[in-house]
């Protein structure tokens, strides 16, 4: 602007950006509203990258991908939040904010983009007239949507907004929501570019945009909990359904929304899932045992006592790395045979399969809300040839005598519901771990376990040039939990810390032994992390199921996004999973040859 109009007013040749801004307004080149956004902008953004050229004592211009760093910054710049990785939250909300509201100021004096966006809501609006403050809140939201589209590359993303656009119609109040921070337009048009899934819910679930802003993500088990328990209690038996559903789906579409922006980092997400799970399996538990009680009576003991029963997560839940689309692998124990104290008596287990069928039908029939989750019971002895419920004496019974891969399994067994009385799930957890790591090794332990990882690879994983297999492939997930689990198995009994059902904690603690070093474990450790990440982002972005990495699959450009906020550097995702994968295969083998 300096250089268009120069000539015709000499006060804009000055040297001083803030003054020329000044001029600008004054000349009513650029409105008072543009130009007081433009100066809160210059002086933060330059306080920011005085801040970093402090942290680093060079030129620089870019935030570090660190999230240490990126709590530095949020102190240096006088965040001061109780909780640093608040501050560090609201640092990049601002920052987001910020930098949109520049773009969406500049791309609006330079391309006619804006206004196809204001015509478009204006007609879906089916206003003929609108008042002054429409008007604005129209200009605003297309003068920050331009820059969002114009450097779009997704083809579908004009075609889905319209679709938004025609849903809110005349409700402009949601439109505030997203004009108030920027940050929240911008995770809007990232759910819209790639997550199929997120964005109907969101289509379906306006009021959701009121929660887009929301910087603060410290949801906890208690809030839910809490949540949950004030508002089921009033509902009828199949509102009580629906709003389960609906509760997961929302707290998840938030959870994803938030992973997507980079406001949630993937540990962060994976807790946030694992605890949502056990919150709605809890929930779905008491309805369910109320329910039976009230038609069969209390469930007793042989010695009188009330009989108790708990839920033992196995795999991703038990593990709490529960992703998007992920099936909860269960196993259901009662504390000892009894009958009911009703004139029409049935035994304890019957009572309890009882539960757990009603359970399942909570959690996973389909109503118009869909399902809560998909309940997998394939773990409990003798696979889906036994017993639903068994009692505890009988469990671990069993596995005195189970196969390595069950004891395997038996590595993530950790208890998430049921009656949760503190002397009960103590005794509880230690004879699982007891069960799962007190057993006579089987001198070819690692042949038997080498062989059924191979097995799987080969008969599972069907991986060609472009399809890789994230969890059965070649050097993939599953190298890494066999591995693990397999020196879990030999060295736990004699070392307590690595009967834990985290991938993640029982590396470390196998360095922490000597029995990987160092290396070993850092490459597993980001290995592991990163087949992890990708299987998230890929059920995220695709609204699958899926463990299946397609190379020829469009918008794979978003998950290259999303692993180099995450800190990954790489030239091609191609290259960066052979290089990984070899790497966990290399040290698989030298352990299972």
């Amino acid at each position: 602007f300096q250089l268009l109009y120069g000539g015709m007013y000499p006060e804009l040749t000055t040297t001083n950006t803030l003054v020329a801004l000044q001029q600008l307004q004054e000349k009513k080149l650029v409105s008072l509203p543009d130009v007081e956004k433009l100066e809160r902008a210059y002086l933060f953004l330059r306080k920011v990258e005085h801040r970093l050229q402090t942290q680093e004592e060079q030129q620089l211009h870019t935030l570090s991908s660190e999230v240490q760093k990126q709590k530095e910054i949020a102190r240096m710049m006088g965040y001061l939040e109780a909780d640093v990785e608040v501050a560090r939250r609201y640092l990049l909300e601002d920052l987001r904010d910020t930098m949109l509201n520049v773009r969406s100021i500049f791309g609006s004096l330079f391309d006619e983009k804006h206004l196809e966006i204001q015509a478009t809501i204006c007609l879906n609006s089916h206003y003929s007239s609108f008042s002054s403050e429409q008007t604005q809140q129209i200009e605003e939201l297309s003068r920050q949507l331009s820059p969002l589209l114009r450097n779009s590359s997704i083809p579908l993303l004009e075609t889905r907004l319209q679709r938004f656009f025609e849903k809110v119609g005349s409700q402009f109040d949601y439109y505030q929501y997203l004009t108030r921070h920027p940050s929240s337009l911008k995770r809007l048009v990232n759910i819209a570019e790639s997550s199929e899934f997120l964005w109907n819910h969101l289509l379906n679930h306006l009021e959701l945009l009121a929660l887009l802003e929301q910087q603060d993500w410290e949801y906890d088990q208690t809030q839910w909990e809490t949540e949950l328990s004030q508002k089921i209690q009033v509902l009828d038996e199949e509102s009580q359904l629906d709003f389960l559903r609906e509760y997961k789906h929302t707290m998840t579409f938030l959870i994803g929304s938030a992973e997507l922006d980079g406001l949630l980092s993937y540990p962060q997400a994976r807790e946030k899932l694992t605890a949502l799970a056990e919150v709605i399996l809890q929930t779905a538990f008491s309805l369910s045992y109320q329910w039976v009680k009230s038609r069969l009576g209390t469930p007793m003991e042989h010695t009188g006592k009330p009989a108790t029963m708990a839920i033992v997560a196995m795999g991703k839940f038990g593990g709490k790395e529960l992703t998007y689309h992920s099936d909860l692998d269960l196993v259901f124990v009662y504390s000892a045979h009894g009958m009911t104290q009703t004139q029409q008596e049935v035994s304890t287990q019957q009572f309890y399969v009882k539960v757990v069928q009603r359970l399942i039908s909570v959690l996973s029939t389909y109503t118009k809300a869909g399902s809560a989750y998909q309940l997998d019971t394939r773990l409990r002895p003798s696979g889906n040839a036994g017993v639903l419920v068994s009692p505890l004496q009988a469990y671990l019974q069993y596995h005195h005598t189970s196969k390595p891969w069950e004891h395997q399994a038996l590595i993530k067994a950790r208890t998430v519901g049921g009656h949760l009385e503190e002397n009960w799930v103590q005794e509880l957890s230690a004879s699982l771990q007891k069960s799962a790591f007190n057993w006579n090794i089987p001198e070819n332990l690692a042949e038997q376990i080498s062989k059924m990882r191979l097995r799987k690879e080969k008969e599972v994983a069907q991986e060609t040039a472009s399809l890789k297999n994230l969890k059965e492939g070649f050097g993939g997930i599953l190298d890494v939990e066999f591995l693990t689990q397999y020196l879990q198995l030999q060295y736990g009994e004699r070392y307590e810390p690595l009967q834990t059902p985290q991938t993640l904690s029982a590396l470390h603690h196998l360095s922490e032994y000597d029995i990987l070093t160092k290396e070993e474990r850092d490459t597993l450790t980001h290995g592991y992390t990163l087949l992890r990440q990708m299987e998230s982002y890929l059920r995220l972005l695709f609204d699958e199921s899926t463990n299946t990495l397609d190379f020829n699959r469009p918008h794979l450009d978003w998950l290259s996004f999303l692993l180099q906020q995450q800190g990954y550097e790489f030239e091609t995702i191609q290259e960066l999973y052979a290089t990984t994968t070899q790497q966990i295969r290399g040290i698989f083998l030298k352990y299972l040859p």
